[in-house]
């Protein structure tokens, strides 16, 4: 997108050009432009760049909003996986056991209102005429500035909450083994070793789950014994699983460590994913360093071209000019 906007419009005029001997180009590289708009009436007319911006911050909104959104609830008291630092909590003096990270939820309403911001900008510039005022182009483009800076300082307040989080992990250890969250590699099991059918292994795997959670059972103490039982009231026979088949099969730690396809959960795989993350962030912030000297050279010009113009005018002039 920044190649596309980074385009200079100076010199477009009221969008028929002018007859002067205007140096656009030369205009441009002074501004730190990457080259000017082509056509001089798409220059002063186009708002697409102020819409395409608000919509790429929205998408970022949205998805980082449903990452807060399981944050808060994986904060709240009754579930007390993660706690923000204790900056981030709000104390209530009257109700002294409440810790409330209230900082998850204003970051849910700064990105609600950053998702909501392209139809504000859609509300203004619809039904504008191609060649009309300035007005309604003059406060799009306030509210798209100001919409990145607030979507910036919003996403380094979410870099410094999620830098303080504490991870309860024996709880999540232990959550995981008692709630069923590898019961799909029951059902795999049933299908690959077993050779049940992969419709009626699914089936069987959830009606295991399912009566067995029901009785007041856990994953960690679920029985051979009580499979055998289901598969033979429901496909005629029984599975003989061994218990430490059963245990193995329903081990968190090993379901995530099979899961090492490109992209999965286990450890070399997100390994490999960071990799490749750290790799594109360094890239990006690379080029955005690029970009900065870029502009700093170029007002660096425009200086030095503004101090000759005061110095020695006529001779400032007549130099631009042979060239």
């Amino acid at each position: 997108m920044y190649a596309r906007v980074n385009r200079s419009p100076l010199g477009a005029v009221s969008g028929m050009s002018t007859a002067m001997p205007v140096r656009r180009q030369r205009t441009a590289d002074w501004l730190g432009f990457d080259g000017v708009i082509d056509n001089t009436f798409d220059a002063i007319a186009a708002t697409d760049d102020l819409t395409e911006a608000p919509a790429i911050v929205a998408g970022v909104a949205v998805e980082l909003s449903r990452l807060v959104s399981d944050l808060n609830y994986w904060a709240r008291d009754d579930v007390g996986l993660i706690v923000p630092g204790d900056e981030y909590i709000h104390h209530v003096r009257i109700q002294p056991q409440r810790r409330d990270p209230l900082v998850l939820e204003h970051l849910r309403v700064s990105f609600a209102t950053q998702a909501a911001m392209p139809q504000l900008l859609t509300s203004q510039l619809l039904g504008r005429q191609m060649l009309g005022t300035m007005t309604s182009r003059l406060a799009a483009t306030t509210t798209v500035v100001d919409l990145l800076r607030d979507a910036a300082t919003t996403y380094r307040l979410l870099a410094r909450v999620l830098s303080t989080l504490a991870i309860h992990r024996a709880m999540v250890a232990h959550r995981s083994h008692r709630g069923f969250s590898t019961s799909s590699e029951l059902a795999d099991l049933l299908a690959i070793d077993f050779r049940f059918p992969a419709n009626q292994a699914r089936s069987l795997a959830e009606r295991v789950v399912l009566e067995w959670t029901e009785s007041g059972g856990e994953a960690s103490t679920l029985t051979s014994e009580f499979i055998d039982e289901v598969a033979l009231r429901e496909v005629g026979r029984e599975v003989g699983i061994e218990p430490e088949m059963l245990a193995k099969c329903l081990s968190p730690k090993r379901f995530i460590e099979r899961r090492d396809a490109p992209g999965g959960p286990a450890p070399a795989a997100v390994t490999a994913q960071l990799d490749r993350a750290t790799f594109s962030v360094n890239h990006d912030r690379g080029w955005w360093r690029e970009r900065v000297e870029m502009l700093a050279a170029a007002r660096g010009r425009l200086d030095a071209r503004c101090r000759d113009l005061v110095a020695d005018p006529a001779g400032a002039l007549s130099r631009e000019v042979r060239e």
